[in-house]
């Protein structure tokens, strides 16, 4: 007999497989010895046994522990360029052209319209040679006094001049002028919680009458025009079409590029301001004539705004606060004195 029923001696014999002979006796031998110690045997068979079992699992486990690495490295690797993309944009913002922006084969007005600043000029130089670029682009024109204002705090000597020539059907010039002029003019007054929670409309202390007055006026001398545009949408499309996107890494300096080279022009409160004061100083006199007159130009204000065309949700939050208190001053001062309603 070569083969045996004790799973012991079938392993111990195995290698004698091509010796039938020698795997014979060695059955025998094994045999006899399992009959005189049965316990040691079942012993040295789960001995015998176990390196067999176990090596199958450390394998196993080395394998996962080389996947799990080399998966973890491969994030690491991904996590650290996504990081220097986003360090890129950072400098940017703070000034540092991307150096694959400033190689690549823009012509000269792309690269003013992008302001890639090849020669050191100061913002105002660079959107004025952007303006010079196209003389009658009104947006190149809005660039120019929007960097004007940045550097000098005030428009240029012949704003509305300019503007009436090269956009004269346009209301969101003369309502820049009127923002910067009137600026600080009102104060608005604090209110408790209290009041907030009710809705109270604020009130204000009016500092100079004669610039709210002024700002006013010009505001309703637009009432007939047939346009108001800030083209603050079409300079960001014009930027857009010339940026590369096709890759991650563009995708970051485009990005960059574009926050740097975006403008926002006089997006302030100041200008519905004036008329939510005005309106409420109106309900304090009691003055009928000069509460229809604000109303008019509150009208118009609000009309040329929400014509504009939207494209920044920032503009869109401003909107909506500025004309919920020019709103709450129109309505509290209508109530107040029934006269202003008639």
């Amino acid at each position: 007999m070569t083969d045996s029923t004790d799973p012991l001696v079938a392993a111990a014999v195995r290698p004698l497989t091509g010796d039938a002979e020698m795997k014979s006796s060695a059955v025998r031998l094994l045999e006899s010895l399992r009959e005189e110690r049965p316990k040691q045997t079942e012993a040295a068979l789960r001995r015998w046994d176990a390196p067999i079992r176990e090596k199958p699992r450390m394998s196993l486990r080395w394998i996962f522990h080389l996947t799990v690495a080399v998966i973890s490295l491969l994030f690491l690797t991904q996590a650290t360029l996504d990081f220097l993309n986003y360090w890129k944009a950072l400098r940017a913002l703070s000034g540092h052209t991307p150096e694959v922006m400033s190689r690549t084969h823009f012509n000269a007005r792309e690269k003013l319209l992008l302001k890639i600043n090849d020669n050191n000029k100061s913002p105002t130089e660079l959107a004025k040679a952007l303006w010079d670029s196209d003389p009658t682009n009104p947006a190149y024109y809005a660039e120019y006094c929007s960097a004007h204002v940045a550097d000098n705090a005030k428009l240029p000597a012949d704003f509305l001049e300019q503007a009436r020539r090269i956009d004269p059907n346009n209301g969101y010039f003369p309502f820049w002028a009127a923002a910067l002029d009137v600026k600080n003019a009102v104060k608005q007054r604090s209110l408790n919680k209290t009041m907030k929670a009710a809705g109270t409309p604020p009130g204000w202390d009016v500092v100079d009458e004669s610039k709210v007055d002024r700002a006013l006026q010009i505001i309703y001398e637009t009432r007939n025009l047939a346009d108001y545009r800030n083209y603050d949408v079409q300079m960001t499309r014009e930027r857009i079409s010339l940026l590369p996107q096709n890759t991650p890494h563009e995708y970051h300096n485009s990005v960059s590029l574009l926050l740097q080279s975006s403008t926002t022009h006089h997006y302030t409160r100041d200008l519905p301001n004036v008329i939510a004061a005005k309106a409420w100083l109106c309900g304090e006199r009691g003055d009928a004539q000069g509460f229809r007159a604000v109303k008019e130009s509150a009208d118009t204000y609000l009309r040329n705004v929400c014509r504009s065309e939207p494209g920044f949700i920032i503009h869109d939050m401003i909107l909506e606060v500025t004309a919920r208190i020019i709103l709450k001053n129109l309505a509290a001062s209508a109530v107040g004195s029934v006269n202003l309603c008639l």
